[in-house]
Parts: C-alpha cells; sequence; structure tokens
C-alpha cells in the first residue's frame, strides 16, 4: 500500500500534535495536501476521529476528489459515503446540487470499469452522466494501477434522481456517486465499435 514521504508524514504529524482535539477545515486542507493523491484517503481515513460531523463532507470531498487509485480501498470508499452524518449535501457546491434538480428522474449513467467487475455486481461508486468520460475511464485513464493489466468495458445502466448521493462537476468530472439502484447494467458496445464511430463522417 502506498505510504506518504517522510516529509509529508512529519508535517502530517506536526499540525496533528499541535492542533486542538478537532481539525478545523485549514488544517484538513493542509493536511491532505501533503499527502499525494495515492495516500490521499488513506490519509483522511487517519485523521477520521479528529474530525467535527460538520467538517466530515467537507474532508471527504477534498480527499476523494484529488485521488488515484483506490481500489484497494474501494470497501472503505463505499463506507465513507455511506456515514449518517447530517448535511450531506455539503458534498456539492451550490451549482452541483442546482444540476442534480435540474436531472430527469430516470437518467443514463456511464462507468469505464473492468470486466471482472462488471460481472462480479459490486459496482464502484463512481458513475458519470458524459458517455465520453465513461470511455476516457475505461480506454486512456491509467491512475489505476492495480487494475491496469485487467480488460475494460464500458457499461452503461438507468437510474432513479433520488439513488444519486452527490453529482461533481467541478475538473469537468460530470461524476455522479451512487451505492444502490444500479440494477442490471450493460455493455455499451465494444472499443472497436467506439473508434469505428468516431472516424465516421
Amino acid at each position: 500500500m502506498p505510504t506518504n514521504s517522510p516529509w509529508a508524514e512529519s508535517k502530517i504529524i506536526g499540525i496533528l500534535s499541535t492542533s486542538k482535539k478537532h481539525l478545523n477545515r485549514p488544517q484538513i486542507s493542509e493536511i491532505l495536501g501533503y499527502a499525494n493523491s495515492y495516500t490521499r484517503f488513506q490519509t483522511f481515513l487517519d485523521i477520521l476521529p479528529r474530525l467535527k460531523s460538520e467538517d466530515y463532507w467537507y474532508a471527504l470531498r477534498n480527499a476523494y476528489d484529488s485521488s488515484d487509485d483506490l481500489y484497494h480501498l474501494r470497501k472503505e470508499v463505499r463506507k465513507a459515503f455511506l456515514r449518517r452524518f447530517k448535511n450531506r449535501f455539503s458534498l456539492m457546491s451550490a451549482k452541483e446540487i442546482q444540476k442534480l434538480n435540474s436531472l430527469p428522474k430516470k437518467f443514463k449513467i456511464y462507468r469505464g470499469m473492468t470486466e471482472l467487475e462488471f460481472h462480479s455486481h459490486e459496482y464502484g461508486v463512481s458513475w458519470t452522466f458524459i458517455k465520453a468520460r465513461g470511455i476516457y475511464f475505461r480506454d486512456k485513464y491509467t491512475r489505476n494501477h492495480a487494475t491496469q493489466h485487467l480488460q475494460k468495458v464500458l457499461a452503461v445502466a438507468t437510474v432513479n434522481k433520488k439513488d444519486i448521493i452527490a453529482i461533481f462537476t467541478e475538473r469537468k468530472e460530470s461524476e455522479v456517486i451512487i451505492l444502490k439502484g444500479i440494477n442490471a447494467p450493460e455493455i455499451e458496445h465494444s472499443k472497436y465499435k467506439w473508434i469505428k464511430e468516431q472516424i465516421l463522417p
């Protein structure tokens, strides 16, 4: 499992040792900033006991948004979004809440995933409502090292808006966080068919 550099770890320990019982938001941001994208979510899990309930969703969004290669922590990620702290909508900005409210009651979402994940029926929490982004994560994204060697597919499912935990539209992701309500997804099409579609006039 990846670890923070000794320098980053010393900075994090310094903040934790000099702070009060609960971390404030600048301290949360500073600690997560010292972690790298492969250790950031584990660092978030490590500081959970030092978070106030009202700062939990802020820290989760900060950590999750800027993390890579979370396959080994997929169960912890799901648990993190399932926690019952109040004000879960604070995961989203005002614009993101407005976007979520504007979506139809049912819509399609996409996820680039491994064939193993598709057949397991245990799906990751992160999907997208833009097909091109799903294709990107199937074909181009290389920072999920734990699954890089596995065959990928593009899954599509129709979901109910009421089952959506949050949507993240910053960083041009059009990301959908969903934990339930994904029933009978299908494989959208093969990689070859997608490439062929792109070159047709």
